[in-house]
């Protein structure tokens, strides 16, 4: 009997045991969780750009809390940095003034009368940024290209190129990527263009893009341009104005002279204009000696060109034979001028015509042909010539002349014409009064097609 009841009391000893740990243990888990801080935002993770401020407040339901940060190190609230603490009554604000790279990391609060701890993650991202890259860079033909691209950013941007628009393999042999740039080996003058820097950053938290597009032009001396408009042999008439075009492309963009006869024409003396790869030399032919042989001259700092350009007395063109209105709308005339062959091929048949075109008011109230817009046309037989982008139910006047390798002709005109008030060119006001009753047709069918469909529906259910 004893025996029984020493185990008994052996069994009830151990229950209670177990009871007084178990309160004991949720006791004490109890007062641990109610200590635990609290983050507000609550977050796991932030991320800021650089110079950017940030409040973070923590609190321990009554019991102090301290901050660390990410070298575990303990933020003194008597200390002033640009991250700081400042107690406000229940709780603990980590502020950041202007935050930095060195700030990104884990920051953690935790109570002072246990061990338990709450934290984010700062993670500090810097914008792309290209620093001094040049929106046009050269260099000379035949030497290695160096293409300035400075990027910053953080995290540190990838690049890629691009050359018109077409992503560029950076193998080592023609292109390679340099911390700074792009090198392009031996770089010809075919290789000119639009080169566009993209830089990317990507993160677990964001990703970003962003590009700079470069013009590289490729110094060279001066050459005749592959697709040109001016001849070696160039024609005009006597008693008529010439225009002697001289084309040279160039990088840096060449300098112009005219020779005739081995000597220097002046430009105090001549008429000389000037583009951004040619230059024109115009003369009025009063006699034959004008024509024969001048020199064009073009140079930069890398070499020069000379081209014999022979002038040859051509034959005036005659005017158009008749100019009449085909058809008008608000903004357009359609012109016929007898655009017709005659004869057999000749070099100085008519290759086009030159337009002028005023309103009527405007010829009246300024000086007179001054102020035409000029259009000019290649010749194609047969056809008529558009004139667009005019004012409605205004009057025009309108001149034509014929142009040969020679020059022009004599003008025809003016010529009188008038814009309609409102759109429409022959009978397309009817067309779209026709394309209205058509949508309304087709709006009434979607409507009953909408109503027969939600009838179906409603009988189903």
């Amino acid at each position: 009997m004893e025996a029984i009841k020493h185990k008994i009391f052996n069994i009830y000893y151990f229950y209670m045991l177990w009871m007084f740990c178990t309160e004991l243990i949720l006791v004490n888990a109890s007062e641990e969780q109610s200590f635990e801080p609290k983050l507000m935002p609550s977050v796991n993770e932030v991320m800021h750009s650089e110079n950017d401020t940030y409040i973070v407040s923590c609190a321990g339901d009554g019991v102090r809390v301290r901050w660390f940060d990410p070298n575990n190190k303990w933020i003194d609230p008597m200390d002033r940095g640009h991250v700081h603490v400042e107690e406000r009554n229940s709780e603990s604000l980590l502020i950041f003034t202007s935050i930095s790279p060195e700030d990104r990391g884990n920051w953690t609060c935790q109570a002072e009368n246990n061990t338990r701890r709450a934290g984010f993650n700062m993670i500090v991202y810097k914008p792309i940024t290209f620093l001094d890259s040049q929106n046009v860079q050269s260099v000379k033909e035949n030497d290695d290209a160096v293409i300035k691209c400075m990027v910053d950013g953080d995290p540190e941007p990838s690049i890629s190129w691009y050359y018109n628009g077409q992503p560029l393999n950076l193998d080592g042999n023609k292109y390679r990527g340099l911390a700074d740039g792009l090198l392009i080996k031996e770089v010809q003058k075919g290789e000119e263009g639009e080169y566009t820097c993209s830089a990317f950053q990507i993160s677990s938290a964001k990703s970003n893009i962003e590009e700079k597009t470069i013009r590289l032009n490729i110094q060279h001396k001066p050459i005749i341009p592959v697709h040109r408009e001016s001849a070696d042999v160039q024609y005009g008439y006597l008693k008529g104005y010439v225009d002697i075009i001289c084309e040279a492309e160039a990088e840096p963009p060449a300098t112009f002279r005219w020779y005739r006869n081995k000597q220097r024409l002046d430009p105090g003396e001549y008429e000389i204009s000037y583009g951004e790869h040619s230059s024109t030399l115009r003369i009025l032919l009063s006699d034959g000696d004008q024509f024969g042989a001048y020199v064009c001259e073009s140079s930069n700092s890398l070499g020069t060109l000379k081209r014999d350009i022979v002038l040859v007395n051509g034959t005036k063109p005659n005017p158009p034979p008749y100019i009449t209105l085909r058809g008008v709308n608000s903004n357009t005339f359609d012109l016929d001028v007898g655009a017709k062959k005659i004869g057999e091929p000749d070099e100085m048949d008519v290759i086009g015509y030159r337009f002028e075109i005023i309103s009527k008011e405007e010829h009246q109230n300024e000086s007179k042909w001054l102020n035409a817009r000029v259009v000019k046309k290649d010749f194609t037989e047969g056809v008529t010539y558009l004139i667009n982008n005019l004012s409605p139910n205004t009057t025009y006047l309108i001149r034509v002349a014929s142009v040969n390798r020679a020059g022009m002709s004599e003008w025809l005109g003016p010529r009188e014409f008038e814009t309609h008030a409102k759109e429409g060119f022959g009978h397309t006001s009817t067309s779209t009064h026709s394309g209205s009753q058509h949508n309304v047709v087709a709006m009434n069918l979607i409507h009953l097609l909408i109503f027969y469909i939600a009838y179906e529906f409603f009988s189903l259910t």
